[in-house]
């Protein structure tokens, strides 16, 4: 359950504030590895080696690895973004490093993205902002049917501390909706709330420009 045995990439998606980074700790603790490395995370996390960068990742191997708000260590809006987030994911399998990472930009998520990376925890996120045929959304209003959690008119509702679960290679009914412990981590960021949403539109808007 949860990606515990294996070495398959394991990415978190939901909006701001919604325990993306509790719950990737929390599904980190429940591996099978004792060896666990966080990057992106400016705090010390109990358990956990912090790595200074994503070259630091060629150092390790038989472990965990936690990257918190991946599209800043790789940027999504770089054109070499899919090379770079390609080459981690086949390095991390390769060398039996569990990856397990978080973004809260639904734009992150590419179509090299959803044919390498196997296992979903969505947390609560605008549905609306999905685009369509994304997988994602496919997840939340196709693939499961979650009712009392999503409507397609209305958007999702789904309060702090539970999550989505959804593996493509997941057993007769594991997909579906969990709750996970508060590991009483917060956001130790010097940047403002208000800051980053400043920051996450100049992005948006860059996006829409080129497009």
């Amino acid at each position: 359950m949860f990606g515990t045995i294996d070495n398959k990439p394991l990415a978190i998606l939901g909006n701001p504030n919604t325990g993306k980074t509790n719950l990737m700790v929390y599904l980190a603790i429940l591996n099978k590895y004792q060896k666990r490395y966080i990057l992106g995370y400016p705090a010390q996390i109990e358990g956990f080696t912090n790595l200074n960068s994503l070259q630091d990742v060629a150092k390790i191997d038989h472990c965990v690895l936690c990257i918190d708000e991946i599209d800043e260590i790789i940027p999504f809006y770089e054109n070499k973004q899919n090379a770079s987030l390609k080459r981690l994911l086949k390095f991390a399998e390769h060398n039996k490093i569990k990856l397990i990472f978080t973004t809260q930009l639904s734009q992150f998520v590419n179509k090299m993205m959803e044919a390498l990376v196997p296992q979903w925890a969505v947390t609560e996120i605008d549905i609306f902002s999905l685009k369509n045929g994304s997988k994602p959304k496919r997840i939340l209003t196709r693939s499961l049917k979650l009712p009392q959690y999503i409507n397609q008119e209305i958007g999702m509702r789904l309060e702090v501390g539970k999550f989505v679960w959804f593996n493509d290679y997941a057993e007769v009914g594991e997909n579906g909706v969990y709750s996970f412990k508060n590991m009483n981590i917060g956001k130790d960021w010097s940047m403002t709330k208000s800051e980053k949403k400043e920051e996450i539109a100049e992005i948006q808007k860059k996006i829409q420009n080129e497009n």
